[in-house]
């Protein structure tokens, strides 16, 4: 333990590595009290250990890490290109631009329970996100697939949350070539093969 414990109180000025030992240090604490669950410790030596956390940066968004609207647009323009379902990964991709969705919120849309859209472009919809599928691979998940199916992030199973779908995504989404040749309303999913996206895919 006492090696487990030098590298997680190692004072590191680095913010990656800053995050990096963040992260470790909750993971560590929770193999401690799985250890006082199953009687394998008499005692949790953790909160009597000095630590300082290191410093980090602010969490503000850095600009030059963030596509810009053109940038963004010759991407998507790009993403059209790959072949056959090119189309729909702008769909998906555009999501995730436009409306800043998680990866595993724009897989798990249903179009006709999450995505509500206006009768012309130019106005702007409304995504009501009910479940996420983040993908763990299938060595991970109850089903065997690749993704679950679960509750949004940091939310009770069954609660949503709304998302603005602002005009420009609004034009892509009715786009007949964002659901591969038909109307969006037709398709079961934005994602590909049924809302079972692949890693690789992506």
């Amino acid at each position: 333990m006492t090696p487990c414990c030098t590298i997680l109180t190692a004072s590191e000025p680095d913010s990656v590595v800053a995050v990096g030992l963040t992260r470790r240090r909750k993971i560590f604490t929770a193999m401690l009290e799985h250890g006082l669950e199953v009687k394998a410790l008499t005692a949790n030596p953790w909160p009597t250990m000095k630590w300082t956390p290191p410093k980090t940066a602010s969490s503000g968004i850095d600009r030059r890490r963030v596509a810009n609207p053109v940038q963004a647009r010759t991407l998507l323009a790009g993403v059209h290109e790959q072949g056959r379902i090119g189309p729909r990964l702008v769909a998906f991709y555009a999501c995730l631009y436009y409306a800043a969705l998680r990866p595993e919120e724009a897989v798990g849309i249903i179009v006709s329970r999450n995505l509500v859209l206006p009768a012309k472009d130019g106005e702007w919809g409304k995504f009501v996100l009910e479940t996420a599928e983040p993908h763990a691979g299938k060595h991970w998940t109850d089903s065997g697939r690749n993704r679950d199916s679960r509750q949004l992030k940091q939310r009770a199973v069954g609660e949503t949350r709304e998302v603005p779908c602002p005009p420009p995504l609004t034009a892509i989404l009715r786009s007949p070539t964002s659901c591969s040749g038909v109307n969006l309303a037709q398709c079961r999913s934005i994602a590909y093969s049924g809302g079972r996206m692949g890693g690789p895919i992506l």
